[in-house]
């Protein structure tokens, strides 16, 4: 055989070698050695030439496997319908709320009876006292002065007889008789806001029946 057609013998072996190769090698368990495969494909060659049936021809290239390629990776889109608001659900700045007034209150003076007056058993008397608005809220008629310990005399509780605002003073007064005993008494009394919260100091009635 000529030197050429031993070539192009070889040659189209090999391809078919490339060709089981690439379809059968990822065979786990191939049917058929591609080495056998390989030999009998080339003598299958050779005595087809030998006999005038295969005319030699270009060899033709190995086929060529495509390499993976990693998909490509998606590209942000920009929004169509942009908010205009970045945080909806951002709550509000809450509107700053005046702090509260404060009630409180402060003993003037006695207008009337001293402490240690005398008073005969059973005398009626009236005892009243000057006191200021001290706090911040403007007392109304509302606000009450209650007795809140000692010996009350007979006293009941009173309004407040006039609106008083922060700074003014008021004179409160109450009715009052001096026990039928002998001896000396002391009664204390408050004033209170309307929702009976008492506040501020605490003026007191000081008598001596003989």
């Amino acid at each position: 055989m000529p030197l050429r057609l031993r070539v192009y013998v070889v040659g189209i072996a090999f391809f078919v070698a490339a060709v089981v190769v690439a379809c059968g090698g990822g065979n786990a368990t191939p049917t058929t050695d591609s080495g056998t495969m390989l030999a009998q494909t080339a003598q299958y060659i050779l005595t087809a030439t030998a006999e005038g049936n295969v005319t030699p021809g270009p060899i033709p290239p190995a086929p060529i496997t495509p390499s993976p390629q990693s998909p490509a990776t998606p590209q942000p889109q920009p929004n169509p319908n942009p908010n205009p608001n970045p945080n909806p659900a951002a709550t509000p700045e809450p509107v700053p709320v005046p702090p509260s007034c404060t009630n409180d209150s402060k003993f003037v003076e006695d207008v009337t009876v001293p402490d240690g007056t005398h008073f005969a058993p059973k005398k009626a008397f009236d005892k009243t006292w000057k006191i200021q608005n001290t706090g911040t809220c403007a007392w109304t008629t509302d606000y009450q002065y209650k007795f809140i310990g000692g010996e009350q005399m007979g006293g009941a509780d009173i309004k407040v007889p006039q609106a008083v605002q922060p700074g003014d003073t008021v004179n409160l007064t109450i009715k009052l008789t001096a026990p039928a005993t002998a001896g000396k008494y002391r009664g204390q009394w408050r004033l209170f806001a309307p929702d009976g919260t008492p506040f501020g100091q605490k003026p007191y009635v000081d008598i001596v029946v003989p």
